[in-house]
């Protein structure tokens, strides 16, 4: 089967973009050791802005898949009988027997690939104070998947 993008269409081509938890950690550290920081705000991101739409066909690419076009589905409920066929995965392919449910948050899932809205935040604010680092976000996707199937999270 292909890889068909689970939002609606408007969302596969606003602009969006993504927060690396490393990436924020180390945002977090740089606020806590510069005192010109203290009692201050800072939006952090990765620094760049994507469309799923061409993010997506490297997503895909990734898994050996082909991409495919918007097909919205509702994630929570589609995917809420899905525990069993998870299990047997986690057994073919000797995964961490981590519960269906813990992967990942189906409803927010859904929410991200529902918004029709471009999404930018004002990082700014953190460049002028000194914390400039950024991550390309098609990158951390890779890294991310890579990640997880080295450490048998995923096949």
């Amino acid at each position: 089967m292909p890889l068909w993008f689970p939002g609606t269409r408007a969302a596969y081509t606003v602009l969006f973009e993504a927060t690396d938890a490393v990436h924020l950690a180390r945002a977090a550290v740089w606020a806590a050791t510069h005192p010109e920081c203290a009692n201050q705000v800072f939006n952090i991101t990765n620094g760049d802005y994507f469309r799923w739409e061409h993010l997506w066909p490297r997503i895909a690419g990734f898994f050996g898949l082909t991409p495919a076009p918007p097909m919205p589905i509702g994630l929570t409920e589609t995917m809420s009988d899905k525990g069993p066929l998870w299990d047997q995965m986690v057994r073919k392919y000797q995964l961490r027997p981590h519960s269906f449910g813990r992967i990942a948050s189906r409803a927010f899932s859904e929410f991200v690939f529902r918004i029709e809205y471009d999404v930018i935040s004002d990082t700014t604010k953190a460049r002028k104070y000194g914390f400039c680092e950024v991550v390309e976000t098609g990158e951390m996707f890779e890294r991310l998947f890579a990640d997880f199937r080295q450490s048998g999270y995923i096949p």
